[in-house]
């Protein structure tokens, strides 16, 4: 490992004249044992040192970096190696790299590739990022890309073989003179509980009377008091006095006070002492017993030799004990009970100071009295005076006779429900499926030869309908010919000629009046040598001339032709040629035409075989373009999981009312005819690669939202888990889950969800997923009903923009998202009786929810997810609520489209600063810092409540496009303002965007230096300060309340500065993201942020492209001479900054256009 410290030790490098290398590569053999590779490379980051600085150590598993979203990877990746440029000196080890970058190929997956890419382009821009060393460790070194073992990245590469006998026999000879000390726990050591038990019956004279005294000392320190019943509270008659209600009250918080009886935690300190020796001192004992009992609280110590365990430990153990009893709050249920052999004066007075003044907290045990010691032996004289007959041993026991009952009838069996019923049909009506196909050539020869006992009644009476002429002799001829079938096959075949009147032919009337000559008949059909197969094929010809998804396919052939005909045609080819193909391939066609998709499966598969056993390489290699129904099976899968992967993880079937997660929906899937029609109806490569599956699986699948307000009663899930909806009744809020199925059901979707009971909140996973993929699921809806519960029935124009739905937090995603809504009454009837298929497409609705929302409705209907106009969308969501404080930001996730932990019990604060930071981090817009109010425990630039966007931002006077000229113009008369303009303009330009890190904001910007801070007079309800700062004209600040940084008598060094944040669009660039799509459609425009101390028009209103660096320098310079908003910021002692007086705007303005020098303090700040 010597090049590694070349490179951390940059003297020794300088020394020897070596060229220190960024990279190197660890590897051994794939086997079951640990080599320490990654051990190794802990201890290199640990012990290496360079001028007096540690090795930040960055461990990354190659598993860990990859994401399911498309450039997740890639951009932590980039962020990784970021980070690590700002803290070097600095080790990134790369755990299984071969899991990260493996070699890449065509068969393989684009992401894996585009991955290998982005780490090859970071580490080949690793010489100009300082002393940062990659390691990377692997198994199979073979499995990684190879661009990556090239000179310049991975430069080194160490083979850890296995430890040889003698370092095995070391190891394992440390393993055991440690395992005892530093593995093992002693039992007395770990917690544990001991169950209770009553008094035993034989010690109760002696000792049930110093139990009650022990009950009663107890529980005057722990008293407990039983909460009466209801029954018992009944019994007692109501307080009709006017304080009742207070005394009640007291009452209750005088309760709140007593706690439940404890439960006893033995604990014996001298034990433990005993056991763990050295390994643990008598203080540390002693903390970890207190420790434990707080955490077991209610909770007994228990010792039972106080003046032994005095004794035998020091003064400072006791003190430990006091210490830690102190800390004991007078309220926490955590009792000392400890025995002492002798008086209670024969221990230290330490140590009688534990348990307080008062005699109360003392119980002498007296002995037991003569009347008690007469009561305990009285049963043990009474059995020795009795004599020995009389013992229960000594008389004869007579045998028990026991009353002979009657048998028990038979129990009743068990009714079934409705979802085992459907399921015992399905697999009733797959082996009556079965059943058919396999038997069906047996019957048609019983049929054959029992023909007498199976005749028609046209054929018993002698009756046709079809008038025929007169018989005339049938001529057949039988000629040998050659026909050229697909893919150039020729296949001889015998034809058979037969002459017939009335253009009859086998008894089967062909199409009357044809439009169009018949399709030649594909090879396979024309190999046989009997006379029925052409005419057999010309009538399927014309049976599948109506196309398959037709609901009447009995009535798509002529008049006296029938799929179930052709069905027995089919079988009478089989019969005359069972080791051909053909009659399997009818079969098929004709029991798919019949809707007998089980049996049209299974006859697809025998083709299949006998296209395999054929003798003849021309039909086997006809097997090449059928496709096996295990592959048809597989792209169905890909198919379904594809549509599932923007669904809901629970759906109701609104058919059986069952709640079915995943496995279940795709299982109802295959059961259904629509799987097994597709199934069957997919039989080549070129089916594969139509649409038509991903239709028939998308129409399956159409899955109804419903966006409602919830109400005090809801369904849960554990409610209706293994329960038809259907039935179900006396459960609060199901009317409602059942409206809601009845409703999706009728219009003629299968599946539908509902957040109360479709989601197990109790998993935090799926609640985290179902958090973050809400407005996913709502996006991909094929329908979302909103229901409006206080919104009656036949209500009048303007109701729903009154419904308190328009105020909740979640139902903002909830309608921006789908594509498709409608909106129901109480009563379930449509919202003015409007028949619009889409809600989203009528006029009057949509101007109430604009009316209602503020939001303009063209911004509604077409609205995307992402970061532009972030400003403007929290605007939006300020005037909404929600029942859990956190919901506030979680349910803006989806808006912006973020994903982050969901963490119920961090506060409104944390939730909402993690989701603004996010925003600033991914955007770099600075515009979701331009709010008024309270700032947030999260971060001082970020507001306490998202109510603090409710207001727009303030509009400041701008200059137009000629008076920007003319200051231009009068700025170039002076070379030095000039100078100074393009030196700003470059180190503007070299300035990053602002980002967060570790809630820290980083924020690049202007900063001026307040150097006076007066309090002028204002009304009684304002506070005005008057500020100077160097380089800006005197301002006024009003708040509300007194800024205390200003309320100190004394002089102060605390240092302040005005900052105008920097937004990077004053530079007037060319912004190649508005050249992009958006990310969800094409032609999608996306707005770059502007800042929110920019007052001055957006570059859109710039009349013509300034290519000239002088002039776009001048015009910076002349742009930031308007009035801007500014932060005002304190100086923390560890050099930070923080905002105060948050709850105002400030204006602030540039002295002097031309005082350019006066906005060269160009900086990033830190701010708390």
């Amino acid at each position: 490992m010597g090049g590694v410290f070349t490179k951390l030790i940059p003297r020794n490098t300088d020394s020897l004249k070596i060229e220190p290398y960024v990279a190197c590569g660890i590897w051994n053999p794939a086997t079951p044992f640990v080599t320490g590779k990654t051990l190794l490379a802990r201890a290199l980051a640990a012990s290496c040192r360079a001028n007096g600085k540690g090795v930040s150590f960055f461990m990354r598993k190659g598993a860990d970096c990859l994401s399911k979203w498309v450039g997740e990877a890639e951009r932590q990746l980039r962020l990784l190696f970021e980070e690590v440029r700002d803290c070097q000196l600095s080790v990134i080890f790369f755990d299984e790299i071969d899991g990260l970058a493996p070699v890449r190929s065509s068969k393989q997956d684009q992401i894996h590739a585009s991955i290998v890419s982005t780490l090859l382009a970071l580490m080949d821009g690793m010489d100009g990022r300082g002393q940062v060393i990659v390691i990377g460790a692997t198994h199979r070194p073979d499995a990684i890309d190879p661009a990556l073992r090239r000179p310049g990245r991975f430069d080194r590469e160490f083979y850890f073989p296995l430890p040889s006998l003698e370092a095995r026999e070391r190891i394992l000879t440390i393993v055991k003179t440690n395992l005892a000390l530093l593995e093992l726990v002693p039992s007395s050591a770990r917690s544990s509980s001991s169950s209770a038990s009553p008094l035993p019956t034989q010690l109760v004279p002696l000792l049930s009377d110093t139990l009650e005294k022990v009950k009663d000392a107890i529980n005057r320190v722990l008293p407990v008091s039983k909460k009466r019943t209801a029954l018992e509270e009944a019994m007692w008659e109501d307080d009709s006095e006017a304080n009742a209600l207070d005394r009640e009250l007291f009452i209750q918080s005088m309760e709140t006070l007593r706690e439940l009886p404890p439960s006893i935690i033995w604990r014996d300190i001298m034990f433990k002492l005993s056991i763990w020796g050295h390994l643990w001192t008598v203080e540390a004992a002693v903390v970890q017993l207190f420790v434990e009992a707080k955490r077991h609280q209610p909770s007994v110590i228990y010792l039972p030799s106080l003046d032994g365990w005095s004794a035998a430990v020091s003064e400072t153990a006791r003190s430990t004990v006091r210490s830690m009893l102190d800390s004991l709050a007078p309220t926490d249920p955590v009792l000392v009970l400890a025995i002492v052999d002798g008086p209670f004066s024969s221990l230290p007075r330490d140590v009688r100071s534990w348990f307080g003044m008062t005699r109360e907290n003392r119980l002498t045990l007296p002995s037991p009295t003569e009347a008690q010691r007469e009561v305990f032996f009285s049963s043990i004289i009474a059995d020795i005076r009795r004599p020995p007959n009389q013992f229960a041993d000594g008389i004869k026991r007579r045998k028990r006779i026991l009353e002979e009952l009657p048998i028990a009838p038979p129990l009743e069996p068990r009714q079934l429900t409705a979802a085992e019923l459907a399921i015992q049909e399905e697999n009733d009506q797959r082996v009556i499926t079965l059943l058919k196909y396999r038997l069906g050539f047996i019957l048609t020869e019983l049929k054959r030869k029992f023909k007498r006992f199976t005749k028609k009644a046209r054929e018993e009476y002698d009756f046709d309908p079809i008038p025929v002429a007169n018989e005339v002799e049938i001529v057949a001829t039988t000629t040998t010919i050659a026909i050229q079938g697909e893919n150039d096959v020729i296949d001889i075949c015998e034809q058979v000629t037969q002459e017939q009147p009335n253009g009859i032919i086998n008894g089967i009337h062909p199409d009357p009046q044809p439009t169009e000559h018949p399709a030649p008949l594909p090879p396979s059909v024309c190999v046989s040598s009997t006379p029925y197969i052409k005419n057999i094929s010309t009538r399927f010809y014309h049976l599948q001339r109506s196309p398959y998804p037709s609901s009447s396919r009995s009535n798509a052939a002529t008049s006296s032709s029938t799929w179930e005909d052709a069905i027995l045609d089919a079988q009478k080819v089989t019969e005359l040629n069972p080791s051909s193909h053909i009659g399997y391939e009818l079969t098929h066609s004709a029991l798919h035409g019949a809707q007998r998709y089980d049996e049209a499966i299974e006859a697809f598969k025998i083709m299949l075989s006998k296209l395999d056993d054929s003798p003849e390489p021309q039909i086997r290699d006809l097997h090449q373009q059928y496709v096996c129904p295990s592959e048809a099976e597989d792209a169905i899968q890909r198919a379904v999981w594809i549509e599932l992967e923007y669904a809901p993880l629970r759906l109701i079937n609104t058919s059986t009312g069952l709640l079915c997660d995943r496995a279940a929906q795709i299982n109802a899937f295959k059961m259904s005819t629509e799987y097994k029609e597709l199934l069957s109806l997919t039989t080549k490569h070129s089916d594969l690669e139509m649409d038509r599956i991903k239709e028939a699986v998308a129409t399956y699948f159409r899955c109804v939202l419903l966006s409602h307000r919830w109400e005090e009663m809801e369904v849960l899930l554990h409610e209706i888990q293994d329960k038809d909806v259907r039935e179900l009744k006396e459960l609060g809020g199901i009317a409602k889950l059942q409206s809601f199925c009845k409703v999706a059901r009728d219009a003629g979707y299968r599946w539908a969800w509902m957040d109360t009971c479709c989601i197990d909140k109790k998993s935090n996973t799926e609640l985290q997923e179902s958090v973050n993929s809400m407005f996913v699921w709502y996006r991909h809806s094929a329908l979302t009903i909103v229901y409006l519960s206080d919104v009656p029935p036949s209500s009048e124009p303007g109701t729903l923009a009154r419904s308190v739905w328009n105020k909740r937090g979640w139902t903002f995603q909830e309608f921006v998202a789908p594509k498709v809504v409608l909106f129901y009454q109480k009563d379930w009837s449509l919202y003015l009786d409007d028949r619009t298929p889409n809600h989203k497409e009528s006029p009057a609705i949509m101007k109430e929810l604009e009316d209602a929302t503020g939001i303009d409705a063209r911004a509604l209907i077409s609205f995307r997810p992402g970061m532009s106009d972030a400003r403007q969308r929290l605007q939006w969501a300020s005037s909404r609520v929600t029942t859990l404080q956190e919901d506030i930001a979680y349910s803006l996730f989806g808006i912006f489209g973020i994903h982050l932990p969901v963490i119920y019990g961090e506060k409104k604060q944390n939730a909402l600063g993690r989701l603004l930071q996010e925003i600033v981090a991914r955007s770099g817009d600075i515009t979701v810092l331009d709010w008024v109010g309270q700032s947030s425990e999260f971060n001082s630039c970020l507001p306490a409540y998202i109510t603090s966007y409710a207001t727009p931002p303030r509009a400041l006077p701008s200059l137009s496009e000629d008076q920007i000229q003319k200051t231009i113009s009068s700025l170039r008369e002076n070379p030095m303002v000039v100078d100074l303009a393009s030196e700003l303009y470059d180190r503007l330009d070299n300035t990053s965007a602002a980002r967060f890190a570790n809630c820290r904001l980083h924020l690049p910007g202007m900063a001026f230096h307040v150097t006076e801070v007066s309090l002028s007079n204002g009304s009684s309800q304002e506070i005005r300060y008057e500020v100077k700062a160097d380089g800006l004209e005197d301002l006024l600040i009003t708040t509300k309340k007194p800024i205390d940084q200003f309320l100190r008598t004394r002089p102060t060094q605390q240092i302040f500065i005005l900052v105008r944040p920097w937004d990077r669009s004053l530079l007037e660039l060319p912004d190649f993201a508005d050249l992009q799509d958006d990310t969800e459609s094409k032609g999608g425009h996306r707005t770059p942020p502007s800042s929110p101390s920019d007052g001055s028009p957006s570059r859109s209103l710039v009349p013509q492209e300034v290519d000239d660096l002088e002039s776009r320098a001048l015009r910076l310079a002349v742009r930031l001479g308007q009035p801007f908003g500014a932060f005002l910021l304190a100086r923390q002692r560890g050099g930070e900054y923080k905002r105060v007086a948050s709850d105002c705007d400030i204006i602030a303005q540039v002295k002097d256009v031309a005082s350019v020098r006066d906005l060269m303090d160009v900086r990033t700040i830190e701010i708390l």
